[in-house]
């Protein structure tokens, strides 16, 4: 599951060049579609379903990064799509005892992520814009499906008995992956910026849930120390 997106896979500070994604239009249809269809699937309680359906989804994002020439340089570097948060996944917190949630140090976010391509190509925007934005960095993308991944998988544990610890630690894995996709952005002031910040933070509250779950301590109090600097940095 985490050799999908490796950390050579997403555009390196060094690369210059900002291919647009129109040439691999169908894979990008698809990943969105698979995308969609599993925030769809954590709406309604599918979590099984919820989880194939992202890992496929997260499978065509590695297709698009594939390096497509000799120099071994991913394909783009920014996407012709918008992020769209929503919290339609709200019924992942009905534990059916409870005991993951009563306990916890922190409230699980129930914030999911949709990609939306009906935005016109022409408009003019910054990569790291409000929901609605025509072209977004592909970190950027990347940190949010495997958010979604994560956080299927984290729902999911909420709910069985069996294989509820090896999930967690799924998903502690998975969002650490996204935490790192989006500290890859080149630009300081793109990763300091609104939108960016309303992915990390449903990102480390969930992180630092998981890790309270599985009695990671050190890896939980650093996930909140970077929420509480999110939160300090935009109460400013």
């Amino acid at each position: 599951l985490f050799s999908l997106i490796k950390p050579n896979m997403l555009p390196s500070q060094s690369q210059s060049h900002q291919t647009s994604t129109n040439g691999n239009a169908a894979g990008l249809g698809v990943m969105m579609d698979l995308n969609n269809k599993g925030v769809a699937y954590l709406s309604c309680g599918r979590f099984e379903e919820a989880v194939l359906t992202l890992r496929q989804a997260v499978e065509e994002l590695q297709t698009l990064l594939r390096p497509s020439n000799s120099n071994g340089q991913s394909p783009c570097n920014m996407l012709n799509v918008s992020i769209v948060p929503c919290a339609s996944a709200s019924h992942a917190l009905d534990s059916p005892d409870g005991h993951f949630l009563d306990h916890n140090i922190l409230a699980l976010s129930s914030t999911t992520f949709k990609l939306d391509s009906s935005v016109s190509t022409a408009k003019t925007t910054t990569p790291d814009s409000t929901p609605g934005s025509s072209s977004i960095r592909i970190e950027l993308v990347s940190a949010a499906m495997l958010y979604n991944l994560a956080f299927a998988w984290h729902a999911r544990s909420l709910h069985t008995q069996m294989t509820a610890t090896k999930d967690l630690k799924t998903a502690t894995n998975l969002y650490g992956m996204a935490a790192a996709a989006a500290q890859r952005c080149p630009d300081e002031e793109l990763l300091k910026g609104s939108f960016t910040k309303t992915i990390l933070m449903p990102l480390y509250n969930n992180w630092a849930h998981v890790n309270f779950q599985i009695f990671d301590q050190e890896l939980c109090w650093k996930c909140i120390q970077d929420l509480r600097f999110l939160l300090s940095d935009v109460s400013d």
